[in-house]
């Protein structure tokens, strides 16, 4: 079934066809989809289809019986029997199947009634540990090896990923380990006899281990001694010694021979043991893990009880229909097999897909097994029918793409599966025009170069040349450039493809500076983001607080926004900072195993929610962070686990970057909902279709150079393990890693097919020019750029090749269906050393520097020109007044600290207070508070608020009954307001609202904004038609008289009080002006409540600090804001 063929179209009429002949019943089907998705939509298309056939009332005269149902009473009895059943269907995944199987023969299977899913990848980790305690760790040669392993500085946890990669693998591990073997080779061979392997002293190393081990049987010390040199080296040293008839060579070879690498060793020794405690762990508490409900089935089918299982399978489905089969794996065949394709009662096994479209290998997919399952049916006399009539692209387009892909002596895919079935266009009418509706080219190639022959062009220069022109096209298509089927194309109609996610990460960049709208679809990589590193250092931070060299880290990130310069004069806080306050309020809730409420805490008291949406443009990192949390949550929810456990879980989400749980947690969700191009990898494209169709990846290069061992299918197809890739394969020519790289490579062609069928209507593909067989570049055509040649592990590479062969007019292709543009890319010249000098740094002189010492006003406007716009708050002004450094800290930040006075008791003093104070004020009820102190205090609700907040800031739980009483008097007590007066108290005010979030701009002169002033106040009420702001004070002060209160405040708070006044009067104003009407007639004036000092009797002065400024005072105000210079540490360019 070819891309576009209408796959799912064909599999749910052939379940309907099954039904309407009577060869089967609803529930005598079996349908396997690849994903939930699919599945729901499956049952959903097969139902409407079933009542569409139902409801019909007459015939089409004009239809052939060979091209149409007939649909008589006997059918229509069996349509209404397949709606009435239709939930008896099944229709769902393999593991979905195969979980529906081992409940419904639970007791044959020989499994717990109640089984629970479980984190296979944590389950084994802690089963190998052990495994390695119990077994490797107290024996030989399993110490000897494990330490070998180790001291080459490879760490615990990549040796633990190792193993569970074999162990899921289900392969042959090779080149086989016999530790007996090697200890006998050691024996046979002189250390003296060692000369001249590597010529240097690794040879010593090896004598030396040699020694060692005839002397101690440590056989681990001589294998990572013959690994520091290369295998590869040592074997062909033996035989070079050989072919010299050196008299030892035989006992050389022989070690040779069976040396293997210490981690090849290891994994041999413990994967096994590993495997089967992982596997008994799960049946003695009932766990089972994603690939357990395959493998169960699996093992119970080739159990005594099987046959029985088999039967009963057999007994209830009549017909089995797998879709997306290219995607299956040696065990899913497996079980197919023995329930369908081997029955002799003529059941019928459908699998259908398209081997081009074998993408997903990287998650267990086995093409080779699908090739195998093909051939078997195939021998047994099964048809092989292919779908070759697209109706997702335009016929232009279909003709292009076939070209590319023409099945000629150099095609694209090379190797058993091709593209043997050219598609034809199932729909004609479809079309792709310009403006004026004359057709445009279906594929239009981006020809990247440079303009000199000297110079050649990196990978980057190439991606970002390439985004810059992609964004202008599309720019183009969304003013209308392009009609599809005479319709203009959305921006949701455009998909651009890359081959990884930081090139979609680096052409999203571009695109967006663009003023394009994107978003990035199903992005993989969610625990490999910078913000699941900086959700890692947070919570290592939270799990120990005085462990400096983490605070460090936790306090560079959006968390904490602390910047470096910042950070040195962080080296020494003391513990009632409000930095490690934070962090030791947070360990409060995390040893408390309260994960929810640390979450939670965590994005309100950073702030990461606001600061993220005014910052950012776009909400890709805030998506994630939430994402992280509430994955971190449900793993927390499900394993009862303590922080220590989260943060390893974290640790290893981040460094396994392959996701084989079936959750898809690693898949980073869409940060937007509105209209936007799809930024996606072109694994995430499968399955989709555009419009318009962009490629933009491929290349870099994919994976480690050199890797440890590398995974193969043998000539027989079976699965490889191999951790010695310079040597030959069993019974082959060819090594491991040439096998690896050949499989890769057919992959990559898959993949490409996989990116060019995806278009509906137009495709653009890049292009690096011609190049020869030996990689030369020739020489360019008049007035053409210089050919870029693709690095040779680039993946686009090959793509690329087939693309030259058009452009060269080697391949003939129909005019009109391919065009190529120029696109001009920076060129770096290469140097001596094989390195690279930018082709523009020969000429570059360097800028014209200002001495920023003289200060020299001439130069005054282009600095000011220069500098973005600025966006602070009065925390941060205060503290470049101060000559300090501002920290995003909510609540009583800069409040001082002292004993308390004028009794407050034993409620002691400083900002960890003053936050719990400000915490408690902000989160009680107020419509609660009108009742007496002592009904108030004992209310439930007011409990949990003043508890949780007294955790929260580390304050004891004695302190809570004084905090009651100075909060419930600050919201209860009278409260003059100049010639007014509010008796009811602050909470009795008809209109309020709490942390009011304000902003207004600071204009340039000449026109234009110098920045933003942005902050939260406190309180902001109605009172007698006016509107007046309160902000919460909790500093102790000696006396709390009106006079003390006045200069106390204008002192201290003379700033804050001024940029509040103005954002409340600006923002009654509806506008970025003061305007003397509104203020006259709506602003009533500031309170500073200095919550300590308020009484709950007298005449509402004791605590207060009220003012309403004159106009004139506010026009003041606003012009010395406007003259500041320096408007925080981080407004400076």
């Amino acid at each position: 079934a070819a891309a576009g063929t209408g796959k799912t179209y064909t599999l749910e009429h052939a379940v309907v066809d099954e039904i309407l002949s009577g060869r089967a019943t609803i529930d005598q089907i079996l349908v396997v989809t690849f994903t939930d998705k699919a599945t729901v939509e499956l049952q959903a298309r097969v139902r409407q289809i079933l009542q569409r056939l139902l409801d019909l009332s007459g015939g089409d005269d004009d239809a052939s019986d060979d091209a149409c149902w007939i649909v008589d009473d006997a059918a229509r009895a069996r349509l209404a029997a397949a709606l009435v059943s239709f939930d008896t269907a099944t229709i769902s995944t393999i593991h979905g199947f195969c979980r529906r199987v081992l409940t419904e023969h639970a007791f044959a299977n020989r499994q717990l009634l109640e089984q629970e899913h479980a984190d296979g990848r944590s389950l084994f980790g802690r089963a190998f540990r052990d495994v390695i305690r119990r077994d490797v760790a107290r024996s030989r040669p399993g110490r000897d090896v494990l330490r070998a392993v180790l001291a080459s500085g490879t760490a615990f946890d990549d040796i633990e990923r190792v193993v569970y990669d074999v162990a899921r693998a289900r392969a042959r591990v090779e080149p086989p380990f016999d530790a007996a073997a090697v200890a006998a080779a050691i024996a046979g061979v002189d250390p003296a006899a060692v000369d001249s392997i590597a010529g240097d002293d690794r040879d010593n190393d090896l004598a030396r281990a040699l020694g060692k081990a005839r002397a101690t049987g440590d056989i681990g010390g001589v294998l990572a001694a013959i690994d520091a040199i290369g295998l590869a080296a040592f074997r062909k040293w033996a035989e070079r010694r050989a072919a010299a008839g050196a008299p030892d060579a035989a006992a050389w070879c022989r070690l040779a021979a069976v040396a293997v690498t210490p981690m090849a060793a290891l994994v041999q020794l413990c994967w096994r043991a590993a495997a089967d405690e992982f596997a008994a762990r799960k049946r003695r508490t009932g766990k089972f893990d994603f690939d357990d409900m395959l493998g169960r089935v699996d093992a119970a089918l080739a159990s005594p009880q099987g046959p029985a299982l088999v039967a009963a399978l057999r007994a209830r489905y009549r017909v089995a229909f797998i879709d997306e089969f290219q995607d299956t794996d040696e065990l899913q065949w497996r079980i197919f097999r023995r329930v369908f394709f081997e029955s002799p009662d003529g059941h019928r096994l459908v699998v259908i897909g398209d081997p081009k479209q074998a993408i997903y290998s990287f998650r267990g997919a086995d093409v080779h097994a699908y090739l195998t399952a093909r051939a078997e049916i195939e021998a047994a006399g099964g048809a092989v029918v292919p779908l070759v009539a697209c109706y997702r692209a335009t016929g232009r387009l279909i003709a292009a793409y076939n070209a590319i892909l023409l099945q000629d002596d150099t095609p694209l895919f090379t190797g058993a599966i091709r593209y043997d079935h050219p598609v034809t266009c199932g729909r004609p009418e479809a079309s792709a025009t310009d403006r004026d509706g004359r057709p445009v080219t279906p594929i239009h190639l981006f020809h990247l170069g440079c303009e000199d022959a000297k110079y050649r062009s990196r990978s980057t220069d190439a991606r970002d040349a390439l985004a810059v022109r992609i964004g202008q096209e599309i720019r183009a298509i969304l003013d209308g450039a392009l009609l599809v089927d005479g319709e203009p194309v959305a921006a949701s109609d455009i998909f651009v493809l890359t081959r990884k996610t930081n090139e979609a990460a680096a052409v999203g960049a571009v695109l967006r500076r663009l003023g394009v709208p994107i978003a990035f679809y199903k992005q993989e990589g969610l625990f490999q983001t910078a913000e699941a590193e900086h959700i890692l250092r947070v919570l290592a931070a939270i799990e120990d607080p005085l462990d400096r060299s983490a605070r460090y880290r936790a306090w560079l990130t959006p968390f904490f926004d602390v910047s470096l310069d910042e950070l040195e004069r962080c080296a020494a806080v003391p513990g009632d900072h409000p930095l490690m306050q934070r962090l030791f309020a947070w360990k409060a809730l995390a040893d408390h195993k309260r994960f929810a409420d640390l979450f939670q805490r965590v994005i309100e008291d950073s702030g990461i929610v606001r600061r993220e949406l005014f910052f950012r443009d776009s909400e890709r990192e805030l998506t994630n962070y939430l994402h992280i949390f509430e994955v971190l949550l449900e793993h927390a929810n499900a394993t009862r686990c303590g922080l220590p456990d989260l943060v390893v879980e974290l640790r290893r989400r981040r460094d396994d970057e392959t996701d084989r749980s079936g959750t898809r947690d690693n898949v980073q969700r869409l940060d937007t909902e509105r209209a936007a191009v799809q930024i996606m990898t072109l694994h995430a494209a499968k399955g989709l279709e555009a419009k318009v169709v962009f490629v933009a990846g491929g290349f870099s290069r994919c994976g480690p150079r050199a890797p440890a061992y590398v995974t193969v299918h043998g000539d027989d197809g079976a699965r490889i393990v191999h951790f010695d890739p310079d040597a030959k394969l069993p019974g082959s020519e060819e090594t491991a890693s040439a096998r690896a790289a050949r499989e890769a490579s057919e992959e990559d062609q898959r993949l490409w097919y996989v990116a060019i069928t995806r278009a509906k209507a137009r495709l653009y593909l890049p292009y690096f020019g011609r190049f020869d067989a030996t990689g030369a570049c020739p020489a360019p055509a008049a007035g053409d750029l210089v050919a870029i040649n693709p690095a040779r592990d680039w993946p686009i590479r090959q793509l690329n090749a087939q693309l030259a062969r058009i452009v060269s007019g080697e391949r003939p292709v129909a005019p009109g269906l391919i065009s190529r543009e120029v696109c001009v890319v920076p060129g770096v010249l290469p140097d001596a050393d094989g390195g690279a000098v930018d082709a523009r740094a020969g000429a570059w002189a360097g800028p014209r520097t200002v001495d920023a010492d003289a200060a020299a006003p001439e130069y005054a406007d282009v600095r000011e020109a220069a500098r973005g716009p600025f966006v602070t708050s009065y925390s941060q002004m205060k503290a470049a007044d101060a000559g300090g450094f501002a920290v995003a800290v909510d609540g009583a930040d800069d409040e001082v600290a002292g004993a308390g006075a004028d009794g407050d008791g034993d409620l002691p003093g400083g900002r960890a207070v003053g936050s719990f104070l400000h915490a408690a004020i902000e989160q009680i009820d107020l419509d609660r508070v009108g009742v007496s102190y002592a009904q108030w205090a004992r209310d439930p609700s007011v409990h949990e608020v003043f508890t949780a907040a007294a955790l929260r800031y580390g304050i004891d739980r004695a302190h809570i009954a004084r905090a009651k009483r100075i909060v419930h008097t600050a919201l209860t007590a009278p409260v003059a307001l100049g010639d007014d007066r509010l008796d009811g108290g602050l909470a009795s005010a008809a209109g309020r609202a709490r942390e009011m979030e304000f902003s207004f701009a600071v204009p340039r002169a000449g026109g234009g904004v110098r920045g933003f002033v942005r902050g939260f106040i406190d309180y902001v009420f109605e009172h007698g038609g006016k509107l007046y702001f309160a902000d919460w004070k909790s500093d102790a002060l000696p006396r709390y008289t009106a006079g003390a209160v006045r200069d106390y405040a204008e002192q201290r708070y003379g700033l804050q009080a001024r940029v509040y006044t103005l954002a409340l009067v600006k923002w009654l104003g509806g506008g970025a002006e003061l305007k003397q009407d509104v203020y006259a007639g709506r602003f009533g004036g500031l309170l500073y409540c200095f919550v300590r000092g308020m009484r709950a009797t007298g005449d509402g002065t004791a605590g207060i600090y009220f003012a309403r400024p004159p106009f004139a005072e506010l026009l003041a105000w606003q012009d010395e804001l406007y003259a500041r210079e320096v408007w925080g540490p981080r407004s400076e360019p």
